[in-house]
């Protein structure tokens, strides 16, 4: 008897913006960055945060949570690792089966490359998602750091479907 995937939701952490995609087994049904307008005291960006991920599980009704570990420089900073645990815990809090991936592992994996970069693995998502193709070249460089986010959490649910259940390869 043929099982569906289960809907995956992927986030890439922050304290001023969060990258954001769901996946509806093998079709990315949304994706967006969440912008973080409360950010002080840390109490109020922890509250925000845990309220933007309950909206978005009550939304799409996901069942796993695939998370973006943090970076080495995002690691020294006490409070977006207090924003990464509190995700994570606002999703187990949900039910959710929570999977973290480092960034420089999934950038490796979809690229098929060491030292990949965010650009090309962006690039190589826009191959899978056309619809992801007028966020891959913004005319800024802050929009390019701002989308950045977007694709980060787009890579990390594609690779998750990709290991758990087999989906095709974004090339």
């Amino acid at each position: 008897m043929p099982t569906t995937p289960p809907i995956i939701l992927s986030l890439d952490p922050g304290t001023k913006e969060i990258g954001v995609a769901v996946f509806c087994g093998r079709e990315l049904c949304y994706y967006a960055v969440k912008t973080l307008r409360c950010r002080r005291p840390p109490e109020a960006l922890l509250a925000e945060i845990s309220r933007m991920v309950t909206e978005i599980i009550a939304r799409y009704a996901p069942q796993e949570l695939a998370l973006e570990g943090l970076s080495r420089l995002q690691a020294r900073s006490a409070l977006v690792r207090l924003a990464a645990r509190n995700i994570q815990q606002t999703a187990r809090r949900a039910g959710l089966a929570v999977y973290v991936y480092a960034p420089a592992e999934v950038r490796r994996k979809i690229c098929q490359r060491e030292n990949a970069t965010k650009r090309a693995t962006a690039a190589r998502l826009v191959v899978r998602f056309p619809e992801l193709a007028r966020y891959h070249e913004p005319a800024t460089r802050w929009g390019a750091l701002y989308w950045a986010h977007m694709f980060a959490a787009v890579a990390v649910g594609w690779l998750h479907g990709q290991e758990v259940y087999g989906t095709e390869d974004p090339r």
